[in-house]
């Protein structure tokens, strides 16, 4: 899964600013998939 931040043409200072406040606020920067491990056999 994925999250995209689209803003305004030259709202690069905005559009970070939010970014950086919901990655505060959320754990969403820290999820990862599981991976497997092959299975030997």
């Amino acid at each position: 899964m994925s999250l995209t931040f689209i803003g305004q043409l030259y709202g690069d200072a905005k559009l970070c600013a939010f970014a950086r406040a919901y990655q505060e606020a959320t754990d969403f920067h820290l999820k990862y998939p599981k991976l497997e491990t092959p299975k030997s056999g």
